[in-house]
């Protein structure tokens, strides 16, 4: 089950560095559809990536406290490539690049730290074990009054804050396509 994961992993890294190479490389003659395809290429590889990285995250250990590392640290190189990814281009533009040779540069950094972090998770990957869940005999039963328990506050404050935080560049983005 893991190799098929990290074939997956790899496919998906691959899949995700076309898509940004095509979103950096529009073709001329139909720029709209290539946007689309680019687009969903690209969506679509990250979706995978982030959902199996971030189950490969629990599978790690059943060691709580080193779910949070791992978690921490996954979090923490995830806001460093986003600063870096929003720096980078106000950096070279003031550099004096134009704005396509800007786009050009910014999409071939995205690709070489995408194939070295893709080198060393897919190394990585064979040769470590993951603990394998213990499947339930019952269903967790849900209503509505469970999550009004106070015992889910501290995680409803840790999800809220979470949302917000993906919410905010969800918004923004849009001033920052039209600036």
């Amino acid at each position: 089950y893991a190799s098929k994961r990290l074939s997956l992993l790899f496919v998906a890294m691959l899949l995700l560095g076309a898509g940004f190479f095509m979103l950096y490389h529009p073709v001329q003659s139909a720029p709209a559809l290539w946007f689309t395809l680019s687009m969903i290429i690209a969506t679509l590889a990250f979706s995978i990536l982030s959902i199996n990285l971030n189950a490969i995250g629990s599978l790690w250990s059943s060691d709580t406290a080193t779910k949070a590392t791992i978690t921490t640290t996954r979090e923490a190189i995830g806001l460093v490539g986003l600063m870096t990814a929003t720096i980078l281009p106000s950096v070279l533009q003031q550099q004096g690049f134009a704005t396509t040779e800007v786009y050009s540069i910014y999409a071939i950094v995205f690709l070489v730290f995408l194939a070295l972090a893709g080198g060393v998770f897919l190394r990585w990957g064979r040769t470590q074990a993951f603990v394998t869940a213990t499947p339930r005999t019952q269903p967790p039963t849900w209503n509505f009054k469970s999550f009004l328990n106070p015992q889910f506050r501290p995680f409803f404050a840790v999800y809220g804050f979470s949302m917000l935080a993906s919410s905010i560049p969800a918004v923004l983005v849009l001033f920052f396509i039209r600036e």
